[in-house]
């Protein structure tokens, strides 16, 4: 099985409340089981704050199914997807 690697890159409605939210979202996915990780990015500053990047890793394409449907139902990432401003890109790859 290969991994899987997600990447999103989005425009957030407030930078500081967004991290904040981001920050929870990160624990509530790393429960799941296929977790590998989550690498947040932003912008620097003086720059467009408000667009974010994420680099998340799972261990399966179906550990990553799994989170893709958590972040849709679960209440603890709400904070999360309501500052989301807009999606740029979100695709998940798979390492060769």
């Amino acid at each position: 099985m290969s991994k899987t690697v997600s990447l999103y890159v989005y425009k957030v409605k407030d930078p500081a409340v967004a991290e904040a939210a981001r920050k929870q979202a990160m624990a509530a996915l790393g429960e799941g089981g296929g977790f590998l990780g989550w690498t947040g990015l932003r912008r620097p500053n003086g720059t467009d704050e408000s667009t974010f990047a994420d680099v998340i890793e799972w261990d399966s394409p179906e550990a990553q199914a799994r989170a893709d449907q958590q972040f849709i139902e679960d209440d603890r990432i709400a904070p999360f997807r309501e500052q989301i401003a807009e999606m740029i890109t979100g695709n998940p790859y798979q390492t060769v």
